[in-house]
C-alpha cells in the first residue's frame, strides 16, 4: 500500500480505520490521513503508520485488549492472581512497602511470568494455605527456583538463610546490603560466595569510592 492508495471510504486492512480524506501541512513535510475509528472516534494519523500497519485504531483497540487480559482466564479475583500481582508489585513498583528487599535489591521476575497465563502455565493454582517462596533468595522470581509453600516450611527455609556477624553485630545478607549501600546480588557474591569478611567489604567500598573520587579530580585537573 501507498499514500496515493489512502482514498477515502478505504477500510484499512488489518485496522478499525476508515479513512476521510488527506490532512495537509504535516510536521517535517509528513503525509497524514483523517481517519474514522469503527468505535465512532476521528483521528489524523501519519501516513507511514497506516501503511505499516503499526496504527491499528485510535486506542479503543489496545484497551480492549487489556480487558480481556484480565478477564478471559476467569482468576482476576483468585489467591492465585493476587499472588501473582503481588509478586510484580514487590519487584516493579517503588511504592510498595516490600519494594526496598525486592526490587531495590536486584530481585526481578522472569519475562514469561510478567503475563499471568505464563505464571499460572508454570505454577499452578496457589494450593490453599500456601504462598510463593523463593528457594534460593539471592535469585528472582523464576522457573525452578519459586514453589507454593506453607508457612511452617518458609520459617524452616529462612533457618537456612545467611547471617554475617562484624564486631558484634549479627545482620542477614540483605541488612547487611542495604546498610553498606550495595545491591544485594553483589553483597551475597563478596560474603557467601567468596567469604570475604564485612570489613573487607567495608575497605574495598572505601577504596573504589576514593578511586572514583581521585579519578574524578584527575579529569577535573586536566580541563
Amino acid at each position: 500500500m501507498r499514500s496515493e492508495d489512502l482514498k477515502p471510504g478505504l477500510k484499512i486492512p488489518g485496522s478499525r480505520w476508515r479513512v476521510l480524506g488527506p490532512v495537509q501541512g504535516g510536521p517535517h513535510g509528513q503525509q497524514r490521513t483523517l481517519c474514522l475509528c469503527a468505535c465512532g472516534w476521528w483521528k489524523v494519523v501519519d501516513n507511514g503508520s497506516l501503511i505499516a500497519g503499526t496504527s491499528r485504531s485510535c486506542g479503543c483497540l489496545r484497551n480492549e485488549v487489556a480487558r480481556q487480559m484480565l478477564t478471559t482466564h476467569g482468576m482476576s479475583d483468585t489467591p492465585t492472581y493476587i499472588s501473582w500481582q503481588c509478586m510484580l508489585r514487590r519487584c516493579y513498583n517503588p511504592n510498595d512497602q516490600a519494594y526496598p528487599e525486592y526490587g531495590g535489591a536486584g530481585i526481578r521476575v522472569h519475562e514469561h511470568w510478567l503475563r499471568f497465563e505464563g505464571f499460572l502455565l508454570d505454577m499452578g493454582e496457589r494450593p490453599a494455605g500456601t504462598t510463593l517462596d523463593r528457594i534460593d533468595a539471592s535469585k528472582g522470581y523464576e522457573p525452578g527456583n519459586v514453589r507454593w509453600a506453607t508457612i511452617e516450611v518458609q520459617n524452616n527455609h529462612l533457618k537456612t538463610c545467611h547471617y554475617i556477624e562484624d564486631d558484634g553485630e549479627r545482620l542477614s545478607v540483605a541488612d547487611w546490603a542495604r546498610k553498606l549501600g550495595l545491591p544485594y546480588w553483589r553483597a551475597y557474591d563478596w560474603l557467601v560466595t567468596q567469604h570475604l569478611s564485612v570489613d573487607t567489604l567495608k575497605r574495598r567500598i572505601e577504596s573504589e569510592r576514593f578511586e572514583s573520587a581521585d579519578g574524578k579530580a584527575s579529569d577535573h585537573s586536566r580541563q
